[in-house]
């Protein structure tokens, strides 16, 4: 950082601390309770309906699509709980390919070493 500001640019490393810090004090309180659920009342309630009020309803978890569920509910966060703009989504997916390639990069390097 010290030498961004020399060159008259912006500080990236304590920017980044910065948005880390915000993110990790946002989900704290989510992180450090817990909860415990119970699914009694949805059997009990799923027993009780009709066949056209299951259909109505689509009341049956076993049918959710939960692959849209969390490609929704991510996108959700991002936008609603980090105030991230959406119009940065492609450049984070590119980004995020580059450290995934350059982890399998060095997976296969250490694994080129450690095999000599």
């Amino acid at each position: 950082d010290c030498i961004f500001s020399v060159l008259g640019k912006k500080a990236r490393v304590v920017r980044n601390y910065e948005k880390l810090d915000n993110y990790l004090q946002q989900l704290n309180y989510f992180t450090i309770n817990s909860w415990q659920w119970s699914n009694q009342n949805y059997g009990k309630l799923l027993s009780l309906l009709s066949d056209e009020d299951k259909q109505t309803f689509h009341f049956d978890m076993t049918s959710f699509h939960w692959d849209k569920y969390i490609r929704t509910f991510c996108m959700g966060t991002k936008k609603y709980i980090l105030n991230e703009k959406m119009s940065n989504l492609h450049r984070a997916r590119q980004k995020l390919k580059r450290y995934n390639d350059v982890f399998i990069l060095s997976l296969i390097h250490l694994s080129v070493y450690l095999y000599r």
